[in-house]
């Protein structure tokens, strides 16, 4: 008796230890630009109904930071953060979903554990001793211009902080999506200022709300028309910018070599093939030159034969006329013989 005694008394509190380790969940989204093979398999086997363990998250989260393929690894903290902030306020994150859309690996959670650990200093860790990253940059607030221009081309660790977002309880719903378009320009400001677009960025929030609501219970997706869509079910990559093409290496020829004694016959049937139009161009060339030579050639002896064959006309008046002009010569005048009688 003593013993259920005791094990009824610890019950309560285990159960107070649990509550308190578990402080509810939030929605998680990560994504890298460039591919990492085999993060789909985690997409497939979550439910969105169901909590991802604390534990297991960080596992997935590591195993995407360990392809070490971006230049720039953006951890995003956003005290407040709801599934429905994706969904019913899925218009105000432009900048956001249009980077997910044009990456290649794209995860989402619609409820992973929370226990107050802040996981964002241990993947900063991880991606320095693994991933050749020198420089870390923290921003908290919602000023994009403390953000530091790049003057290098080291890789770098970006956290984000940003301030909690206005519950809709106490406020119109309006506020909160003012504040979700705020956060939103922001993200686009500074990300577009990192000089690659090879990036990897985790989003969440580190907390869990304050006020819960049955929002927990509420199945929801987080931006459907993008996670939903049938692209999304296979990996592949979509941001490659390496042409695959094979280097041309020209034979090698020796510096002296003898002609080619190989000579092209007219009748070489390939010689006719690859040249039938050209072939066909000079024949009639030809033909037609040979015309021209014949047809100038018969036509003067043509002309000639036909002049000879018409009757000569003569011009009387022509003709009429120098007899005008002739003048008869008169007889010669006998002289006569004077005799004096």
């Amino acid at each position: 008796m003593r013993i259920l005694s005791f094990w009824i008394q610890l019950i309560p509190l285990v159960l107070a230890v649990a509550a308190q380790a578990y402080n509810g969940s939030v929605p998680a989204i990560l994504f890298s630009y460039n591919l990492s093979p085999g993060m789909i398999r985690h997409q497939q086997n979550y439910e969105s109904s169901s909590v991802l363990p604390n534990k297991k998250f960080k596992t997935i989260a590591t195993e995407l930071l360990e392809h070490c393929n971006s230049d720039a690894y953006i951890f995003v903290n956003q005290p407040g953060l709801k599934v429905s902030d994706f969904t019913s306020h899925s218009e105000s994150w432009p900048s956001l979903s249009g980077y997910i859309r044009g990456c290649s690996t794209a995860l989402k959670f619609e409820k992973i554990e929370v226990n107050g650990e802040d996981h964002f200093e241990d993947f900063i860790k991880y991606i320095k001793n693994n991933c050749d990253v020198n420089r870390e940059v923290r921003l908290s607030g919602l000023n994009p211009d403390k953000f530091q221009t790049y003057i290098d081309i080291n890789k770098r660790a970006i956290r984000i902080d940003f301030p909690p977002l206005p519950a809709e309880d106490s406020l119109p719903t309006i506020l909160r999506d003012e504040a979700i378009k705020e956060r939103d320009l922001f993200l686009r400001k500074v990300l577009a200022q990192i000089p690659s677009p090879r990036q990897t960025l985790i989003f969440t929030s580190l907390k869990s709300l304050e006020n819960k609501s049955t929002e927990e219970d509420t199945p929801s997706d987080i931006f459907p028309q993008i996670f939903n869509h049938e692209s999304r079910d296979e990996e592949y990559e979509r941001n490659s910018r390496t042409i695959d093409v094979k280097p041309y290496f020209p034979t090698p020829r020796p510096k002296f070599q003898l002609p080619d004694d190989s000579h092209i016959s007219v009748f070489d049937p390939k010689f006719l093939e690859d040249n039938r139009n050209i072939l066909r161009l000079i024949i009639l060339a030809v033909i037609g030159s040979i015309t021209l030579q014949v047809y100038s050639m018969v036509s003067p002896s043509f002309r000639i034969s036909s002049s000879s064959s018409k009757p000569t006309t003569v011009n009387k008046t022509a003709a009429v006329q120098p007899a005008l002009h002739i003048k008869t010569p008169h007889p010669p005048e006998k002289h006569k013989t004077r005799i004096d009688g």
